[in-house]
């Protein structure tokens, strides 16, 4: 993969809404972060609300199977976009690693 962390959740028998997020370290991040436009066609921004560094994103499909994986570790900024263009019209789940922190939103592509 990309980057050297250890992955705090599990997805399992493809049942996608049962993802642990290891002891629920979720608060301020899981509160400020916002995806948007959702749905979208594949261009999307993540806000944190917030300056951060060190954050890793993790782009998984309905099956649970990664599909795109992004490590920011280089600057710290409140805003990301992700070009999520080349997935197919799904649902996603996008998983934001910070530290010890986890969080995870949904979102739509809808070409």
């Amino acid at each position: 993969g990309c980057g050297a962390y250890s992955a705090p959740y599990s997805i399992g028998n493809g049942d996608w809404d049962e993802i642990e997020d290891d002891g629920g370290k979720v608060a301020s991040l899981d509160e400020t972060t916002t995806l948007y436009p959702n749905p979208s066609n594949g261009l999307i921004t993540i806000d944190f609300g917030y300056d951060i560094e060190g954050v890793t994103i993790d782009v998984i499909d309905i099956r649970g199977a990664k599909v795109r994986s992004f490590n920011n570790t280089d600057f710290a900024a409140s805003t990301l976009e992700l070009d999520l263009s080349e997935l197919p019209s799904a649902m996603y789940n996008v998983i934001i690693v910070s530290g010890d922190q986890v969080t995870r939103k949904k979102i739509v592509i809808n070409k």
